[in-house]
């Protein structure tokens, strides 16, 4: 058999202790990876549920979960629908 030249042989990955910052930082990227959606959004069509990894819940807890997970903010201020009411934007039989 051949022998591979050192140039064409994998880089050998280096086995980190489990309490380093270097396998801390790879067990989130893995956590996030999870919970991310595998493709980002698209600017004109919606395919993809960007809170799939919470679909094991009711919606309702699922979009709060997410929310907390994402650090966003799910639903708008009662204020804001209560303006959006005001002006016409919102109807009183979609209510």
């Amino acid at each position: 058999m051949p022998e591979i030249a050192a140039q064409d042989r994998p880089a050998a990955v280096p086995v980190q202790p489990p309490d380093s910052p270097a396998n801390h930082l790879q067990q989130l990227i893995e956590h996030a990876a999870h919970v991310l959606p595998s493709q980002g959004p698209l600017s004109v069509f919606v395919h993809h549920n960007t809170i799939h990894s919470f679909e094991h819940l009711p919606f309702t807890d699922a979009v709060e979960r997410a929310a907390d997970v994402y650090g966003c903010q799910p639903y708008l201020a009662e204020d804001c629908y209560r303006q959006e009411l005001a002006r016409g934007r919102i109807l009183q039989e979609d209510l």
